[in-house]
């Protein structure tokens, strides 16, 4: 597998099929998949669940999870999407986009709007996530050259229009989808 991720490791009950579903890309049932609970402290996710669920009420190809599932449960879900929608935590990388690409998936990575690590002074204005592009060398391997914007989509949870670009992503012609994938 390209991208070793240990919370996905064959061996983990639950999660024997794991590799053999990150290679299958066409026949997913679910076009887009969000699973996280909204007890977070942060209102992105319920902000998110809300429109998430209006917009696409009523479309089986998009499964929108708030309650705990189990590891079998959760694997096989991701493994049938084609995107999984993520937002992110603490750092920007969430451990739900090591997950969607361990299940070859693409992750749709919303970005909270708050600044990261504090310490870090090329990282503590809402201007240095202006340009998202530019925050690939802090996503998932960044540090080998792996461009995350190649095959992920990243959106801003503070734009108005973040339900219409999850649409738009997830609506993507095949040929840019199998691009992606091939990344």
């Amino acid at each position: 597998n390209l991208f070793p991720v240990p919370l996905f490791h064959s061996s983990v009950p639950g999660f024997e099929d794991i590799d053999r579903c990150a290679r299958r890309t066409t026949t997913r049932k679910t076009r887009a998949y969000f699973a996280g609970t909204i007890d977070s402290k942060r209102h992105t996710r319920e902000v998110l669940v809300h429109g998430l669920k209006k917009r696409f009420r009523g479309r089986a190809d998009v499964v929108i999870n708030t309650k705990k599932v189990d590891r079998e449960t959760f694997v096989k879900a991701i493994c049938n999407t084609t995107f999984v929608i993520c937002v992110s935590g603490t750092f920007p990388p969430t451990f739900m986009i090591y997950e969607a690409m361990h299940a070859g998936a693409l992750p749709i990575f919303i970005v909270d709007s708050l600044p990261y690590l504090p310490n870090n002074t090329a990282l503590t204005t809402r201007k240095s996530f202006s340009n998202l592009k530019s925050m690939d060398r802090f996503m998932p391997f960044g540090d080998n050259g792996v461009h995350f914007s190649k095959f992920g989509i990243m959106l801003r949870s503070n734009d108005p229009d973040l339900i219409d670009r999850i649409e738009a992503a997830i609506s993507m012609k095949h040929s840019e989808l199998l691009e992606r994938q091939k990344y």
